[in-house]
């Protein structure tokens, strides 16, 4: 097992941003393979990019700082590795607790997503009650829509294939963007309800060093490298967001100056499909992507 840890760009002791931690620090991390430190703050994705490029294992796993692993959990994915093929992503639910590894009353699950509180599924996008219900008892595989961010596994070369996390910035739609490339790719991504870790929530994440703009441009870079030239059109024709607000028209300009990249991943990505996106939608009864991104950039 390799333990490749991507810094982005933190700020240890005393030290500036993107100064590595010092050999003290670094022993909070136990049997670490590797770590590298990020000059600046690139976010997620990027981090992810870096270790995935960086490790030499047959399965990667994408997670977070925050997350707590429970016993067993690594045994658990062993067991269900064996019964998956080569461009399936496995996933697994949150358990939400605090600090002190106190449980809180929520789930983070999958149906694109949705977070259960008090026995109540509520559909992300739609707002409204979630059929997609687990047990987090029961061991059988289920299929679902999206990966749920920082507990999934997938293989090192369908990471690649299909283009892995290029083309966005700091954080967000990463496991979307992931979720609908595997779909329209042939692939597939199964939950197993026991490979659940715990999801620790804490005050200053860092989030809020992303930008609106940034957060605006990801959801265009996702959907141009994911919709034919018809669906990108009805996207941009969808979009609520108005040119004249700022942050918009400083998406677009992230968007015109990185172009050429993202021509680039659109032609490599749409080599790989072999599905198409209204058939994605028919296979969860979803709404068109165009509608999905007016959704999300509300």
């Amino acid at each position: 097992m390799e333990i490749i840890v991507v810094d982005d760009a933190s700020q240890w002791g005393a030290g500036k941003p993107g100064v590595p931690p010092t050999q003290k620090e670094l022993k909070m991390f136990g049997d670490v393979t590797q770590f590298v430190c990020e000059p600046e703050r690139r976010g997620h994705g990027h981090c992810r990019t870096v270790g995935a490029q960086i490790a030499t294992g047959e399965w990667l796993l994408l997670t977070d700082a925050h997350m707590r692993f429970v016993p067993g959990w690594f045994d658990r994915f062993q067991h269900s590795a064996k019964l998956v093929e080569w461009n399936t992503i496995l996933t697994g639910p949150y358990l939400s607790c605090t600090g002190n590894d106190v449980l809180l009353d929520t789930i983070w699950g999958a149906r694109f997503y949705f977070w259960e509180q008090q026995g109540e599924a509520i559909d992300v996008i739609s707002a409204q009650p979630s059929p997609f219900k687990f047990n987090v008892e029961d061991g059988a595989l289920q299929t679902v829509p999206a990966l749920i961010g920082a507990n999934y596994f997938i293989t090192r070369e369908w990471f690649h294939k299909i283009g892995g996390l290029q083309g966005l910035v700091g954080w967000s739609v990463d496991e979307w963007l992931l979720s609908v490339k595997t779909w329209l790719c042939g692939g597939s991504i199964l939950l197993d309800p026991k490979l659940h870790l715990r999801h620790l929530f804490y005050h200053g994440q860092g989030r809020s060093t992303m930008s609106k703009a940034e957060l605006i441009y990801n959801k265009l870079s996702m959907a141009f490298q994911t919709l034919d030239d018809s669906g990108w059109t009805s996207f941009q024709e969808n979009f609520p967001v108005p040119l004249t607000v700022p942050e918009m028209a400083r998406a677009w300009q992230i968007f015109r100056e990185r172009f050429d990249e993202l021509r680039i991943l659109r032609d490599f990505t749409h080599a790989q499909f072999e599905r198409d996106v209204d058939w994605l939608c028919s296979r969860f009864e979803l709404n068109h992507p165009a509608d999905i991104g007016a959704v999300m950039a509300a």
